[in-house]
């Protein structure tokens, strides 16, 4: 958690997201002037990071060796939120037919999956969303029978779609539960839940001058590819097979006899949403609420089988499941793989690199937005979502471009050597994948423009350009010195 630069692609992003509101600003600005810079995520998690700063009154800067508070608040929410989450899969899971052994068990098991181990440390949305819709959830699942106060479930769940908009999978499984039960609350929860949102999101569209529904929407809605969805879904079925399993083969159980709670249209709905991970820049967090939801109906079905079978089989089976799935989640799976895991050395180069992102007077161009939102630096660019949004012609990327080549920033960092005609960010070593995240007119000003004179090695290897200015070439010497 105190490691001072992101563990993750997208850490950066949402810590400048914070700093911006911290410092009195909606970050979500125009994006045909500088800094060029799309804000994909709804402003609660950044807001919630910006009130801690304030309240503790710092900045997330790095000075020196302290780290504090930095990305240690925004990792600290993920790791309350997913310990929340624990929690609230043990109370769904009795709620819904599990009892305390099999959703204690069912809990537990969640949070010694490897990727949910992974993203506990990652400085993002997603935790918070799915803690604040399974709330909703459990508000909704203990109250069905208690007339009015079923409506307190629309708090939490209202703000779960602040906090990331695709969290809407909780709402859609307590709304079908109601209608297919023909219960009279079921329009008056809908339209109380549309209405709320739509009031919300047009107070933030005024505030930013019709920006907001911009970058929620039509700037974050990336191309979709069947060969990526695979690619996801393959990795994903086989990091998780025998959960998945016994999920599907619990929910058709249940389809077939009719028996339809809220906890299993909660599995299908966070099931049919993960379908979203053909998209390019999707990652581990599109499969996270899947995984919630799964491990609920594991407790639910474990239950079934010490109810429903001969008790000395039942029990057998249920043993055997519990302990194959954590052999599958403790040995098969090396939980490191899916992680940044940062060493002595790793702490040595990012305090070399905070020393170079400082020392420059002027702008800094980085293609982890971390590196100077963490240094007290503007943030200038996202490369990902700006090339994308170049290449489907909705960002001209001229100005861009020009203040490359007329060498504005002091420093740019990025994670391929950019005189490399075969490097990674290439399209064609897994364009569908998102890895071209800068166009060649940009990369070409760069090589023009601009030499390395370092690489440091840390989550991958960075490397350093500096612009071709007699008074750095005089400092520095010739690039390569």
């Amino acid at each position: 958690l105190g490691y001072p630069l992101p563990l993750d692609d997208g850490e950066g992003h949402v810590l400048n997201q914070a700093i911006l509101i911290a410092s009195g600003q909606l970050p979500y600005s125009p994006i045909n002037v500088a800094p060029y810079i799309v804000t994909n995520y709804p402003p609660l998690f950044p807001a919630i990071a910006a009130s801690t700063f304030r309240f503790l009154g710092e900045m997330p800067v790095m000075t020196g060796v302290t780290v504090f508070p930095g990305l240690i608040v925004t990792r600290l929410i993920s790791v309350l939120s997913g310990l929340a989450i624990a929690f609230l899969i043990y109370r769904v899971s009795i709620k819904s037919g599990g009892n305390s052994d099999t959703s204690a068990i069912s809990s537990l098991l969640f949070l010694a999956m490897p990727i949910v181990y992974f993203w506990f440390s990652i400085g993002k949305p997603d935790l918070l969303a799915i803690f604040l819709g399974l709330f909703g959830l459990y508000i909704g699942i203990a109250n069905l029978e208690k007339g009015k106060r079923f409506y307190l479930a629309l708090i939490p769940l209202i703000l779960a779609v602040f906090t990331r908009q695709s969290e809407i999978a909780p709402f859609l499984a307590l709304t079908a539960f109601l209608f297919l039960k023909k219960d009279k609350r079921a329009v008056t929860f809908t339209i109380v839940y549309l209405v709320s949102i739509i009031a919300v999101t047009l107070i933030l569209q005024i505030a930013t001058n019709g920006e907001y529904l911009k970058h929620i929407i039509t700037y974050t809605r990336t191309q979709f590819y069947l060969p990526r969805l695979w690619s996801t879904w393959s990795f994903f079925f086989l990091n998780a097979s025998l959960l998945l399993v016994v999920a599907f083969f619990h929910s058709a159980k249940e389809f077939s006899k009719r028996i339809l709670s809220p906890a299993l249209l909660y599995f299908c709905f966070a099931f049919l949403i993960s379908l979203t991970s053909g998209k390019i820049g999707s990652d581990l967090n599109y499969f996270l609420e899947t995984i919630v939801a799964a491990h609920i109906l594991l407790a639910v079905f474990l239950n079934y089988l010490l109810k429903e079978k001969v008790e000395f089989s039942g029990s057998l089976i249920a043993t055997c499941l519990v302990f194959l799935i954590a052999l599958d989640y403790a040995f098969i799976h090396d939980n490191r793989k899916y992680s940044y895991q940062p060493d002595k050395d790793d702490r040595t180069y990012a305090t070399i690199l905070v020393s170079m992102i400082k020392d420059r007077e002027g702008p800094i161009l980085s293609e982890d937005e971390g590196f100077p939102a963490i240094c007290g630096k503007e943030v200038q660019f996202n490369p990902f979502i700006m090339t994308e949004l170049s290449k489907e012609g909705i960002w001209d990327q001229t100005d861009f471009v020009n203040s490359i080549e007329n060498k504005k920033y002091d420093l740019i960092i990025l994670r391929f050597d950019v005189t490399n005609p075969n490097h990674e960010d290439k399209p064609g070593l897994g364009g569908y994948a998102g890895w071209d995240r800068w166009t060649e007119e940009m990369e070409l000003a760069i090589r023009k423009n601009y030499k390395n004179y370092a690489a440091i090695p840390l989550r991958r290897q960075w490397y350093l350009y500096f612009p071709l200015r007699p008074e750095i070439i005089e400092k520095y010497g010739k690039p390569g010195g």
